[in-house]
């Protein structure tokens, strides 16, 4: 698309010492779960350089696109994520360990889900849902 720009910002968690590439299109608004999945870190708690962005129930961004989001971190000398050395500072609280995790028996769950509708997985004890997603056990 005409005036659309693809670029790859850089990311770093100094709590785990991770760095990783985010591919990133100027005019689309930030998607702050796959920010936080990409971590390992809490999405309500997530920051960027330092600074909180508003987001919906999506985890996107209301209002904050990547070009406006790096043009304010370069004109205030903040890292703008072009080099590893210019990465964007990523922190919050790291999620805790287990609580997105598949069960062990997940294609029977699936099969489940696709027969018999909100069923419960014996073995997992959790509820499998209809839109034939595997289970995932939510609260551990």
């Amino acid at each position: 698309m005409p005036g659309e720009r693809k670029r790859t910002v850089k990311l770093f968690c100094p709590t785990l010492s991770k760095s990783v590439p985010f591919v990133a299109w100027d005019e689309h608004r930030l998607d702050l779960g796959s920010i936080s999945r990409a971590f390992g870190i809490d999405p309500s708690t997530l920051r960027l350089n330092g600074h909180f962005i508003g987001r919906g129930a999506d985890l996107v961004a209301w209002s904050v696109t990547w070009k406006s989001l790096l043009c304010f971190f370069s004109s205030r000398g903040l890292p703008a994520g072009a080099s590893d050395a210019d990465a964007l500072i990523v922190d919050g609280k790291l999620s805790k360990a287990g609580t997105k995790r598949e069960c062990k028996i997940c294609r029977i769950c699936f099969l489940f889900a696709f027969w018999v509708p909100r069923k419960f997985s014996k073995k997992c004890g959790t509820l499998v849902s209809s839109s034939l997603k595997c289970c995932f056990v939510l609260f551990g």
